[in-house]
C-alpha cells in the first residue's frame, strides 16, 4: 500500500513540475510580449484593471490584453503575438464625436500615420515593403464630419500585396483627434518568388489571355432605391474584359490564385413583399374597385394541391411525402403573383427542407432548393464525381430543364459546367441578337450522388427592351479604351503557397465600356456628392448652419440653396430625415421617401403633399415624430410656451413647439413663434443644425 501511495505521489510531483515549467514558460512569453506592447501603446493610469487571454495555435502563441477603469466605461483591447507585434487595437469609451469640426483632413491623416507607425512599427520598417496610405480609398463617414476611417495597403517594390492591409478609425472629440480602433493584416513571414526581368509586352499578352466580350447588362439598382416594384429594366450594351485574371509579370503565363476559403451559395431571386390581410365578413361596398380586382385575381391563382402535384411530377426532384408544409407566401412583383411553398422535416439527426417558388397564376416553377442534412460528404475535400455520376447528371439536368423552362432554354446557351463534389452546376445565359444577356438565364445545381436537384433558379424578363447593336464600336477600340482609362496594374497574389508578381486589370467602372460611345459605364453606384457648397448664402444669417450641414452631406444637390424661399414638404422631410436618420434619405425620390416615412408613421396619407409648402407648426410636428416624441408632445395640456402668439397653434400642436424649445432647436422670432407662417429653407436647416449641435 505504501509503495502504491509513493508511486502516486511521485506522479503528482512530476505532473506539478511539468505544469510549473509550462506556466513559467508562458509567463515569460507573456512578459516579453507585454513589454513590447506597452512600449508602443500609451496606457492611461486610470485604466488600472488588467486582464489577459492566451491563444495557442500549434507552435504559435497569441495574447489578448485589456486595460479597463474601475467603472468599466473605458477599455483598451490589444491583440498581439508572442513577440509583441500588435495585430489589433481598440479603445472603447464613453466619448462622442463632435458633430462638426474645423480640423483639416491632412491633420487627421497626420495623427493616423503617427499612431500607425508607433503601434505597428514592424509594418513600416522596410520602405520598399511596407504599409502605405491608400489615397484612393481614404474617406470620412457620410454620417459625421468628425468620424474618419483610413485604409492602408502593403506596397512591395511599387506593387500591392493582396490581402495585406490595415485600417484605422478616428473621431474628433472636443477638437482633438482620437484613435478608436486599428487593425493590421501583414504577413511578415511571407515568401515571395525570386525577382527576374519583367516582360515588355504585358498589354498584348493580357488581351490574348483575357479578351473583350460584348454583352447586354441590366443597370444595377442604386443601393438607395427603396422601391423597385414599378421600375423599368434598363438594359445597356457594353464591352468588358471576359473573366479577368492574372498573368505573371516575369513569364506572361496565366497565374491562378490559391483559394483562401470556400464560399457556397445558392442562386435565387428576391422580390419585394406585400402583406395581404384577410377581410372575411366585410360587405361588398367596403372595398374599392382596385381592392376587388386584387381579391378577384388572388382567388384565381393556383392552389397548393395543384403546385404540389407539379412538384411530384418533376423529373430529378425527390419530393418526399413525409415533408410538412411549414409556410405558404403570396407576393406580387410587376403585376405578377408568386407563391412560395416551404417544407421541412426535422427528424433526430436528420434535417430536410424544400423551398419552391412558382408563378402563382401559371404554375411555372421559378426556383427550387432542396437539402437533406445527413450529407456529410458535402465537405469532403478530396472526393470526386465519377464518370457515371456525371453522365447521369447531364441526362437528368436536361430532362428537368426541358420540363420546367423549355421556352426560355431555346433562347439560352450553356455557358459553363462546374463540378464541386457532390454537385454538378450548369449555367445557361440568355442570348439576344447573338449577344449574351448576363442578367437572364438558368442556374441549376444537381446532386450527382443522390440523383436529385439541389438548387434551381430561372431569371427571365419577358418584356425587356434590348438596344440594337448597329453602330457599336469595335472590340479593339473598346479594349484600348478600357486599358487607357484603367492601365494594367502590378500586384502580388498567393499562388502555390508563395506571393507572385502579376499584372491584372482592376475590376472597376473602367472595366465596362459603353458599346456605342466607348465611354466608361458604372452600373454599381450613382455618383452623388458627399458634401454640398452653395453660391447664394454668403452673408446670410443661416450661412454657418447651411455650410456646416453641407460639409457632412446634408443638403441639396444644387449650387443654390435658396435660403429665404419657402420649403416644399418633400424637401423638408428629406432634410430632416437625412439629419436624424441616415444621409441616404437626401437621395430618395418622392415615391421612395414617402413610402419609407409612411411605414415609420412619420407622415400620414392625409398629410402627404410633396409640392405643398409647410407651416412652421407642421414642421415642428414632423421633426418631433422623427425623434419619436410625438406621444408626449400630443399631451398639449401639460405644456406652455412663452411666445405671445402661442394661442395661434392648431389644437394639439403646442406641445411639439414646447419640446423643440426645450431642446434649443427653435427660438422663435423675438417674442413670436409664427406657427401658421410657412417655414423657409434656411429656417429648416437651422432647426436641424441646432438639434445636431445641442443634442
Amino acid at each position: 500500500m505504501k509503495k502504491v501511495i509513493s508511486i502516486i505521489l511521485s506522479l503528482l510531483m512530476s505532473i506539478s513540475a511539468i505544469n510549473v515549467f509550462a506556466d513559467s514558460a508562458t509567463s515569460e512569453k507573456m512578459k516579453n510580449a507585454l513589454i513590447q506592447v506597452k512600449s508602443k501603446v500609451d496606457i492611461p493610469a486610470e485604466l488600472s484593471v488588467f486582464k489577459s487571454n492566451l491563444y495557442e495555435y500549434g507552435n504559435e502563441t497569441e495574447f489578448e490584453f485589456s486595460w479597463t477603469d474601475e467603472e468599466e466605461k473605458n477599455t483598451i483591447y490589444i491583440h498581439s503575438d508572442e513577440t509583441g507585434r500588435i495585430s489589433s487595437y481598440s479603445y472603447t469609451n464613453d466619448m462622442y464625436a463632435d458633430k462638426f469640426t474645423d480640423i483639416s483632413k491632412d491633420e487627421i491623416i497626420k495623427n493616423a500615420d503617427e499612431f500607425m507607425k508607433k503601434t505597428f512599427p514592424e509594418a513600416f520598417e522596410n520602405e520598399n515593403d511596407c504599409l502605405v496610405l491608400d489615397k484612393e480609398r481614404n474617406t470620412n463617414s457620410y454620417y459625421d464630419s468628425s468620424y474618419f476611417n483610413f485604409i492602408y495597403c502593403r506596397i512591395r517594390n511599387g506593387a500591392y500585396v493582396k490581402g495585406n492591409d490595415a485600417t484605422v478609425s478616428l473621431i474628433v472629440n472636443n477638437g482633438q483627434p482620437f484613435v478608436t480602433s486599428a487593425y493590421v493584416n501583414f504577413e511578415y513571414d511571407a515568401e515571395f518568388e525570386e525577382e527576374k526581368e519583367e516582360i515588355q509586352n504585358a498589354r498584348k499578352i493580357y488581351e490574348e489571355k483575357f479578351p473583350a466580350e460584348l454583352l447586354y447588362q441590366k443597370q444595377t439598382k442604386y443601393y438607395y432605391d427603396y422601391n423597385e416594384e414599378n421600375n423599368e429594366e434598363d438594359i445597356r450594351l457594353i464591352y468588358r474584359i471576359k473573366d479577368p485574371g492574372y498573368i505573371s509579370a516575369y513569364t506572361g503565363e496565366t497565374v491562378n490564385e490559391d483559394d483562401s476559403y470556400i464560399y457556397r451559395y445558392k442562386d435565387g431571386t428576391a422580390t419585394e413583399e406585400y402583406a395581404m390581410d384577410a377581410a372575411d365578413g366585410k360587405s361588398a361596398d367596403y372595398f374599392t374597385e382596385e381592392e376587388i380586382s386584387e381579391l378577384d385575381t388572388i382567388s384565381q391563382i393556383k392552389s397548393v394541391d395543384e403546385l404540389e402535384k407539379t412538384l411530384s411530377n418533376l423529373p430529378a426532384v425527390n419530393f418526399p411525402g413525409n415533408l410538412e408544409l411549414s409556410s405558404k407566401r403570396i407576393t406580387k412583383s410587376k403585376d405578377k403573383y408568386y407563391m412560395n411553398l416551404s417544407y421541412n422535416n426535422n427528424v433526430k439527426n436528420f434535417y430536410e427542407y424544400l423551398d419552391a417558388r412558382f408563378n402563382a397564376q401559371t404554375g411555372k416553377l421559378i426556383s427550387l432548393s432542396h437539402y437533406a442534412g445527413d450529407h456529410t460528404y458535402s465537405y469532403a475535400p478530396d472526393a470526386s464525381i465519377s464518370k457515371t455520376q456525371k453522365s447521369n447528371a447531364e441526362v437528368q439536368i436536361n430532362k428537368f430543364i426541358k420540363k420546367v423552362a423549355a421556352d426560355e432554354l431555346s433562347n439560352c446557351k450553356e455557358d459553363k459546367t462546374i463540378e464541386s463534389y457532390p454537385y454538378v452546376k450548369k449555367m445557361y445565359y440568355r442570348y439576344v441578337n447573338d449577344i449574351k444577356y448576363e442578367n437572364n438565364g438558368i442556374n441549376i445545381w444537381y446532386n450527382a450522388v443522390d440523383s436529385d436537384i439541389y438548387n434551381y433558379s430561372l431569371n427571365y424578363t419577358d418584356d425587356a427592351v434590348f438596344p440594337n447593336p448597329e453602330g457599336i464600336i469595335t472590340r479593339e477600340k473598346a479594349y484600348n479604351n478600357m486599358i487607357t482609362f484603367s492601365p494594367l496594374k502590378k500586384i502580388y497574389i498567393i499562388s502555390d503557397g508563395e506571393y507572385k508578381l502579376c499584372y491584372y486589370h482592376d475590376v472597376s467602372p473602367y472595366q465596362k465600356i459603353d458599346a456605342f460611345t466607348g465611354e466608361p459605364v458604372n452600373f454599381d453606384e450613382k455618383p452623388y456628392p458627399t458634401s454640398f457648397e452653395y453660391n447664394d448664402i454668403s452673408g446670410h444669417w443661416a450661412e454657418n448652419a447651411i455650410n456646416s450641414l453641407g460639409k457632412i452631406g446634408i443638403g441639396f444637390n444644387s449650387k443654390q440653396f435658396e435660403p429665404d424661399a419657402e420649403i416644399k414638404q418633400s424637401d423638408l422631410l428629406r432634410l430632416m430625415a437625412s439629419s436624424l436618420f441616415y444621409n441616404d434619405y437626401i437621395k430618395y425620390d418622392d415615391k421612395t421617401l414617402y413610402e419609407v416615412l409612411s411605414y415609420s408613421d412619420i407622415i400620414t396619407p392625409q398629410e402627404k403633399n410633396a409640392e405643398n409648402y409647410v407651416t412652421r407648426e407642421d414642421a415642428f410636428v414632423f421633426m418631433i415624430r422623427m425623434l419619436y416624441l410625438d406621444k408626449v408632445a400630443s399631451l398639449s395640456n401639460i405644456f406652455k410656451v412663452e411666445y405671445t402668439d402661442g394661442n395661434l397653434f392648431s389644437e394639439g400642436k403646442l406641445g411639439y413647439a414646447a419640446i423643440l424649445s426645450g431642446l434649443n432647436v427653435i427660438k422663435g422670432d423675438g417674442n413670436e413663434i409664427r406657427p401658421k407662417d410657412n417655414i423657409t429653407r434656411a429656417e429648416t436647416a437651422t432647426m436641424v443644425y441646432n438639434y445636431l449641435l445641442n443634442n
